[in-house]
């Protein structure tokens, strides 16, 4: 199972990235969500992302067809000009109760679940007459399967037995069923004026609200991210949570301040008023097992990166609040973030 996944993903990333008449190469985000950075092995447990992003004048046609039909469905601001980049990708993440050996099945497991999807993203920068950066709006439609097929399992289990040699979950058989999986998510961020500490030293805060819906998950979030460092991107390069997408890929043609090395620090936090969780709700449309979710979840969230133009690197460990009633602890894990331009 897991080699036709890889088969399937660099399918799908060669139609994303090969050539096309007038088209511009994009920038690749390969990213990894892991608890094992922070010990643990439960709940929301990997996560797995490739995303292709380009200049959306340059992005192949078939890519610009799919964000016209998003931009119908959840539209930008007109005075925008229309979104600046587009991303679309493959991504996975698995989810299991708080112990290998729980059966997923008793009143304090979470279910097991796997979720397999494809996605594509608009990102739109809203600038002054100077082309300083006032804030960012993204919206983002994922189709994928919630189930068995989404092969969280397998892959997990061979990851387990195979590579870390540790004792695999016992309870993927009692995993959600298939389920066909839709969101469409949307945030509106502003960048507060950068605040310039010292030579090439600078601070800025980027407060974000917005949504989701769909039978995956239906909710309203609102957060911040503060960043300190030297020579700060014109962009947001941390900050995303598995529930939205996770870190930006470079926004196309860098702008002025991109051609030097960007070192600096983040925090930062969000809340979510959450209607609808698949992860913890069950199926929607057939009886499964789930539990009583927490309707108000929080997340906060600190992280380090490096970045020159279409070239970044970051590392991100977030702490989320319990989810639902009978958990035992928060939640922990990291995140790791490549992009390139090819």
């Amino acid at each position: 199972m897991r080699g036709r996944i890889i088969v399937a993903g660099s399918c799908i990333l060669a139609v994303l990235c090969g050539p096309a008449v007038g088209a511009q190469r994009p920038t690749i985000t390969v990213q990894l969500e892991e608890d094992w950075f922070a010990g643990l092995d439960q709940y929301y447990t990997t996560g797995e992302r490739i995303l292709a992003t380009w200049n959306a004048k340059g992005a192949p046609s078939l890519i610009r067809s799919t964000g016209r039909i998003l931009n119908w469905l959840w539209p930008l601001p007109e005075d925008t000009g229309g979104a600046d980049a587009i991303s679309a990708g493959l991504a996975t993440q698995y989810y299991t109760p708080d112990s290998p050996s729980s059966s997923g099945l008793g009143p304090t497991d979470r279910p097991y679940a796997g979720w397999l999807f494809v996605d594509t993203r608009l990102t739109d920068q809203r600038v002054d007459s100077d082309r300083k950066i006032l804030g960012e709006d993204r919206v983002e439609l994922q189709i994928g399967i919630v189930g068995p097929h989404a092969f969280s399992g397998d892959i997990q289990t061979w990851f387990h037995k195979r590579i870390l040699n540790v004792p695999a979950f016992v309870g993927w058989p009692n995993q959600l069923r298939d389920e066909p999986g839709l969101m469409l998510w949307g945030e509106r961020s502003w960048r507060f004026p950068r605040a310039d500490i010292a030579r090439g030293l600078g601070f800025d805060v980027w407060p974000r609200l917005g949504g989701a819906i769909g039978n995956v998950r239906t909710q309203l979030h609102a957060g911040f991210d503060a960043r300190l460092g030297f020579n700060l991107p014109e962009h947001m390069a941390l900050g995303a949570l598995p529930a939205t997408v996770t870190a930006n890929a470079a926004m196309g043609e860098p702008l002025s301040n991109e051609d030097r090395w960007s070192v600096y620090v983040s925090a930062g936090m969000e809340v979510r008023a959450i209607a609808h969780n698949i992860f913890l709700d069950g199926n929607s449309f057939v009886a499964s097992h789930h539990v009583d979710k927490r309707i108000v979840v929080r997340d906060t969230y600190i992280g380090v990166a490096v970045q020159r133009g279409r070239f970044a690197l970051s590392y991100q460990m977030i702490e989320r609040g319990k989810e639902f009633f009978g958990q035992k602890a928060p939640q922990r894990y990291g995140v790791v973030t490549l992009s390139f331009g090819i």
